[in-house]
């Protein structure tokens, strides 16, 4: 909330605009945001590749999660979806949590975090939980959300992500082969989202006939073994291509997007609280768990320093120092 209320009293970062119905992140080539414009929604993307060229200079990618612009950024562009009408589509990178990876990453359901002395994992934890954050905000305005992962991906264990589930009245999980929308690799994904509608992706069983024919298309990890006898996993060429939805996908997005919106489930707040101003909220809430595992602490104190910050009667409920 601190941070939402940081971006609200920046005059220079224009906040609860409602001016999207869809927003995508992690976006890549974009084929759901552009179904989704061609079908007339409002939408705003996130990807590292759609940073301005312009900036290339900078030490700093605007798009990046990791960074505390972009998360804000993000944040940002979360408030301004048009409430309880928006979906909101979070594709988070899952390099550092598929089975392929598990030898360098160690994630196993009983340590989903994983060797958090390797960087790659570290920084997979860390944009995980700041994938988290955003759900929370997307829970707050109304949202359907729906996050996507590859079938072998350990996110779903995450304390962060489980914690935030249980929080939620209800998510569902939805498994789907990307071959029944035209894919070149058959790639089985599975999804979590606050709306039942997200089952309506999964369009049944494959084909073994079309799995081998699929096959062809090239394999995209190959397998070697090292002086003991332990079988290890390389990828090839082909495994970044699945990254791509196919255009298909993204049009079944947007048949489902009413259905999406109009069956979510999100936590009710109590009578008790509508009634108070947000002021008086945040007055009572404590300085408990400042997610420091998403790096909040830091976001808050780069926001803090924006020029264009008025903070006016809320200066006195923000601490000197966290």
């Amino acid at each position: 909330m601190a941070l939402v209320i940081l971006l609200h009293q920046s005059e220079n970062i224009p906040v609860f605009t409602e001016a999207y119905t869809f927003v995508e992140m992690f976006c890549g080539a974009g084929w759901c945001s552009r179904c989704m414009r061609c079908a007339g929604h409002p939408t705003a993307q996130m990807d590292l590749c759609l940073s301005d060229p312009e900036r290339k200079s900078s030490n700093q990618n605007e798009m990046d999660l990791l960074t505390e612009s972009g998360f804000l950024l993000a944040l940002a562009t979360v408030l301004n979806g048009k409430m309880d009408e928006c979906l909101y589509l979070v594709a988070m990178v899952c390099g550092s949590f598929v089975t392929i990876n598990k030898g360098t990453n160690k994630r196993y359901p009983w340590s989903p975090e994983g060797d958090t002395s390797c960087p790659s994992v570290k920084i997979g934890n860390l944009l995980a939980n700041r994938c988290v954050l955003l759900l929370h905000a997307i829970c707050a305005m109304g949202g359907c959300w729906v996050l996507e992962q590859s079938r072998s991906s350990m996110f779903g264990w995450m304390p962060r992500f489980r914690a935030f589930s249980r929080m939620q009245e209800k998510v569902w999980t939805a498994c789907w082969w990307m071959a029944h929308y035209m894919s070149k690799f058959p790639k089985r994904h599975i999804a979590w989202s606050n709306s039942p509608t997200v089952g309506k992706l999964d369009l049944g069983t494959l084909c073994r006939s079309v799995m081998k024919m699929l096959a062809k298309s090239g394999k995209r990890s190959a397998t070697t073994y090292e002086s003991r006898g332990r079988k290890r996993f390389v990828g090839s060429k082909f495994l970044r291509s699945t990254q791509t939805y196919p255009p298909r996908f993204g049009f079944r997005l947007v048949r489902l997007h009413d259905a999406f919106c109009r069956n979510r489930v999100i936590p009710e707040p109590c009578d008790s609280i509508l009634e108070m101003s947000a002021h008086t909220i945040f007055h009572i809430l404590e300085w408990g768990d400042l997610w420091e595992d998403a790096g909040a602490v830091e976001i808050l104190q780069w926001i803090r320093g924006n020029k264009h910050l008025q903070l006016g009667e809320w200066r006195e409920l923000f601490p000197t120092r966290l």
